[in-house]
């Protein structure tokens, strides 16, 4: 259970940097050359920018418990987290 997130070069098959992350990283997505990672234990998301990995991502504080799953709008304009238990009584 590791805190980072590794970026890996593809056509190498190599491990290209690897980012520091809050605790529990769980989903990724990218938007708009950004990289956006959920940390659901730290109730955040972390925004890298891949043109220049070695700065401090963008900390966006969730309020809510556990955001998990990400996704980015067909324009790429937006992203979307869900909340594993929201506190809006819909969680059992």
């Amino acid at each position: 259970i590791s805190d980072t997130v590794s970026v890996v070069d593809i056509a190498t098959r190599s491990v290209k940097a690897t980012l520091q992350t809050a605790d529990e990283p769980f989903d990724v997505v990218f938007a708009q050359g950004r990289a956006f990672v959920s940390c659901s234990q730290a109730n955040q998301v972390l925004v890298f920018d891949t043109s220049d990995l070695s700065r401090a991502p963008t900390v966006v504080p969730i309020r809510a418990e556990d955001p998990r799953a990400l996704a980015v709008s067909p324009d790429g304009s937006k992203v979307y987290a869900a909340i594993f238990e929201s506190g809006n009584g819909s969680t059992v």
